[in-house]
């Protein structure tokens, strides 16, 4: 079975360099002890702060002195981060349809999109015509 590739942003690193990743996504920033409680599975302290210098060597990942401790934080920006691994989705999942993706959006067992979910999407689909077609019309 192939192996499948990750996200651009997340490429070149080990399973748990991954998952820190992830976390310090989600968190923004965060201290060796937080980033060890969200940890999927149990990885010490010391094996957290390891982690993170050998991030902050590869340069993803910054850090910061807050009183006793630093707090470590991606070098990425989430939203490039996000770009990335939404196309990796698509490819993956989805053969690279968006039209697939929010088919099963709109169809699988999550809660349904409500009222302003959808007028926002139609927003975006009326803006990416408007940019398709090269002009300012509405």
């Amino acid at each position: 079975m192939a192996r499948k590739k990750k996200p651009e942003a997340l490429s070149g690193l080990s399973r748990r360099e991954t998952q820190i990743m992830e976390i310090l996504f989600e968190l923004g920033e965060a201290s060796v002890g937080a980033v060890t409680g969200r940890m999927p599975d149990e990885l010490s302290r010391n094996g957290v702060r390891t982690l993170l210098g050998i991030l902050e060597a590869k340069g993803r990942v910054a850090r910061k002195k807050d009183g006793r401790e630093f707090l470590y934080k991606p070098t990425t920006d989430p939203a490039v981060a996000g770009q990335s691994a939404l196309q990796q989705v698509l490819r993956v999942f989805f053969d690279g349809s968006l039209k697939q993706a929010l088919q099963a959006r709109f169809t699988g067992d999550g809660a349904a999109p409500d009222a302003a979910e959808i007028a926002e999407l139609e927003a975006l689909v009326r803006e990416a015509k408007r940019q398709a077609k090269g002009g300012d019309q509405p």
